[in-house]
């Protein structure tokens, strides 16, 4: 399911259950191994909407030693990122009238 085109998870649900599949297989399982291609996937992606879920999932992938160099993202898209944390969606004009204030 994680390298099916036809499924319709986005980012965090691929990393969630990426993330157990990390924990709860070994190395040489193909669960395992899939896994570390969504999240590969993910942290090199070029959408730049996605931002802090590239840095989680690089962050993931590192903890099994594998480095990307992917950097947090930057701090004037904190509000889009937090959005993002809770899985909800803003238009970006919201989100750009929010970092004005902030």
């Amino acid at each position: 399911m994680l390298n099916s085109s036809t499924n319709n998870w986005n980012y965090l649900e691929k990393r969630r259950y990426s993330i157990l599949f990390i924990n709860e297989t070994f190395p040489d399982n193909p669960s395992y191994k899939c896994a570390i291609q969504a999240l590969t996937e993910i942290a090199t992606s070029n959408s730049s909407s996605n931002s802090l879920e590239k840095y989680n999932a690089a962050q993931i992938l590192e903890e099994v030693g594998i480095h990307l160099n992917i950097h947090p993202p930057v701090q004037e898209d904190k509000f889009a990122l937090t959005l993002a944390e809770l899985n909800l969606e803003l238009e970006p004009k919201i989100i750009n009238t929010v970092n004005t204030f902030i």
